[in-house]
């Protein structure tokens, strides 16, 4: 009877050959495994069931730019093509803010610490509605029609943050919508 090296084989042919069956039994066996586990647990197609867990590149983008509305009947409401504020990423940017008492629809009268307490309160109920509070404002921009109104708006407004305040920036204008003195924008973050 020939054997082995006889036939023209050599014992490492032989090892070599049966590491390789023994590999491929194994892939199977594990294949049989995840198609048994896949029609037990209800999930088919396994390589669905991964998407989940690692999205697309376009599932990624979409949530980039996914952005909610926020607007709340507590605040003036838009008096044009614009939103309240809208959340995206984390982020909720407030559209600039004018004295209009919300409950008339009317612009607030007297002085300019009368018309800075509204803006404020303002943008406290946009943030309300979003979630957050003064606390979450990392931004504010100030519009001013008269930068001599500076110390008065200053004043109210640092009232409204006891601790680390945002980022901010005042600018003087040539004019407001409504020929309001102040107007003011808000960014913050969702917590």
């Amino acid at each position: 009877m020939l054997f082995g090296r006889d036939v023209g084989y050599d014992i490492s042919s032989a090892v070599c050959g049966g590491l390789a069956l023994l590999v491929t039994a194994s892939f199977v066996v594990l294949h049989l495994l995840d198609r048994i586990t896949a029609h037990f647990t209800g999930k088919h197609k396994p390589e669905l069931a991964r998407k989940r867990f690692i999205p697309s590149l376009q599932e990624r983008e979409r949530n980039l730019f996914m952005k909610t509305v926020i607007n709340t009947a507590d605040a003036p409401q838009a008096i044009g093509p614009y939103s309240q504020a809208v959340v995206a990423k984390g982020f909720v940017f407030i559209s600039g803010q004018i004295p209009i008492d919300p409950r008339s629809g009317n612009l607030v009268a007297g002085d300019i610490r009368d018309q800075t307490k509204q803006v404020m309160e303002n943008g406290k109920a946009i943030l309300a509605a979003a979630g957050c509070g003064m606390a979450q404002v990392v931004k504010a921009t100030i519009y001013l029609k008269n930068m001599a109104d500076f110390g008065a708006v200053n004043e109210v407004y640092g009232s409204y943050f006891s601790s680390e305040p945002p980022a901010r920036a005042t600018v003087e204008v040539a004019r407001l919508p409504k020929d309001v003195a102040v107007e003011i924008d808000f960014i913050a973050v969702q917590h």
